[in-house]
């Protein structure tokens, strides 16, 4: 990581909804904002980790365009008396570092919000929350690869 801005939360509230969220890392370079999810992986890994990573990382960054501003969470390594405040003031781009393999993630935010305040509707209730679960758990990707994109941009290592 190369950033001062570690662990940046944001909230988003719909209707009777909200979900607190936190991105591992903000980087600002050259007039952009980028919000990077880190993944450790070393050797093998299964594909289903990628693609939930890939969806993390496009969840974290449709919440955010809704937000005017991250806060530094408490338990951040670099946290201080007075936690960072990062003012969303540009577009965002998303990254996953996935492994030391750095991916561009780019979807449509209102889709990825829709699918997830379904989920978060349908958690309040034990039946519907086990029927979501029953249709979509491990399937997420099925539904929304046609609202989300990614693609490798370089290495880090």
């Amino acid at each position: 990581s190369v950033s001062e801005y570690l662990e940046m939360g944001g909230v988003f509230k719909y209707s009777d909804i909200e979900i607190h969220f936190s991105i591992d890392e903000v980087q600002k370079k050259k007039g952009r904002i980028y919000l990077v999810e880190h993944k450790m992986v070393s050797g093998d890994y299964e594909i289903w980790y990628l693609l939930n990573s890939i969806i993390q990382t496009a969840l974290y960054g449709s919440l955010a365009q809704y937000c005017t501003s991250l806060k530094q969470a408490r338990w951040a390594p670099n946290f201080e008396l007075e936690p960072r405040i990062l003012d969303l003031d540009k577009p965002c781009y998303s990254r996953l570092n996935f492994g030391g393999t750095l991916y561009r993630v780019t979807f449509d935010a209102t889709q990825v919000i829709r699918f997830f305040l379904t989920k978060a509707r349908a958690s309040k209730n034990w039946n519907t929350a086990k029927a979501f679960d029953a249709t979509w758990k491990f399937k997420e990707w099925s539904w929304l690869e046609q609202f989300i994109h990614y693609k490798k941009i370089g290495n880090l290592k």
